[in-house]
């Protein structure tokens, strides 16, 4: 069984993802803000951690972020400009204190509509892996 972290998981977004993979049958975690916001139903099929990605330290984010498969970001969007970079900063610094499970990846999901300005974004960020800015070695 994959273990997923979801971040922002009762946004517009976040409610899919996390659908999904429950559905599929993965271990969820998720970090939210207002864990009111889950479904009681759903609240008893996964991990819950409560903070704000905004206020949180990055050694705490790295704590709840270490042992899992694949971290999955739907928490803000690229219009929120320096908001959106200084979030995706901060959950790739947390990303760089875990040591590296096999095959861990990280997704992004702050813009949909808007793939292009997210494509340009991501290269500019060292990939949690590899650190280099497009994951390529």
């Amino acid at each position: 069984m994959k273990r997923r972290l979801i971040l922002g998981a009762t946004g517009s977004r976040g409610r899919h993802v996390l659908e999904q993979a429950i559905t599929a049958g993965h271990q969820v975690c998720v970090l939210v803000r207002n864990p009111a916001k889950l479904p009681t139903e759903t609240r008893a099929l996964v991990t819950l951690h409560q903070a704000d990605l905004g206020q949180i330290a990055t050694e705490d984010l790295a704590a709840i972020v270490r042992g899992h498969d694949a971290l999955i970001n739907c928490a803000s969007m690229v219009t929120e400009g320096q908001a959106f970079v200084d979030l995706v900063a901060r959950i790739v610094e947390a990303s760089n204190r875990c040591p590296p499970p096999s095959g861990l990846s990280a997704g992004f999901l702050g813009a949909l509509r808007r793939w292009t300005s997210a494509r340009r974004a991501a290269r500019a960020l060292p990939c949690p892996r590899c650190a280099t800015p497009t994951g390529r070695t």
